[in-house]
Parts: structure tokens; C-alpha cells; sequence
């Protein structure tokens, strides 16, 4: 049977725990601790919110434009733009109220 391995030492525990307290006041800081308003990953989300809307407004777009028969679709550049527009707004609103 190998040998065990020796018991941490009390000054590994000690950095160990230091290095801990560390990382979760950097969280706390970055607004990101349980319980605080998580400012990035409101961000984040908007971002995702933006591409979100671009995408399906402009899909809706598309299905207009492909259930008209139109050559040049108007409905799927408007709808784009649209989506970017709202998308954008939200990021706008959310970034100067955080």
C-alpha cells in the first residue's frame, strides 16, 4: 500500500484561505457577489438581447418578403434594422442605469 500523503500543513490552509478572501472581495467588487445587481451580466444579456431581436425580426422580414414574391427584400432589411434599433435602446437603457 502506498504511503498517505502527509495532512496539509496549518500555513497552506492559511494561504489557501487568504488567497479564497481574495477572489471573493474581487467578485463582491465586480458586483457580481450573491445578492448585489450583477451589472456585467446585465450587459451581457443585453448583448445577446440586441442579436436576438436582429435576428428574428429580420427572419420575420424575410417570410414577408419570401410569401410576396419580392425580388429585393425590403421587409428583411426593415426588420433588421428595426431589431438593431430596439436592441440597442435596451442596451443604451441598461448601461446608464448601471
Amino acid at each position: 500500500m502506498p504511503d498517505a500523503a502527509p495532512p496539509p500543513s496549518e500555513e497552506s490552509d492559511s494561504e489557501s484561505n487568504a488567497s479564497e478572501r481574495k477572489a471573493i472581495q474581487a467578485i463582491g467588487a465586480a458586483g457580481l457577489e450573491p445578492g448585489s445587481s450583477p451589472n456585467l451580466m446585465q450587459l451581457a444579456a443585453s448583448g445577446t438581447q440586441l442579436a436576438t431581436y436582429t435576428l428574428i425580426l429580420g427572419a420575420a422580414g424575410y417570410a414577408i418578403d419570401h410569401f410576396r414574391g419580392h425580388a429585393i427584400p425590403w421587409f428583411a432589411i426593415a426588420g433588421s434594422l428595426v431589431g438593431f434599433t430596439l436592441g440597442m435602446y435596451r442596451l443604451i437603457v441598461l448601461a446608464i442605469r448601471s
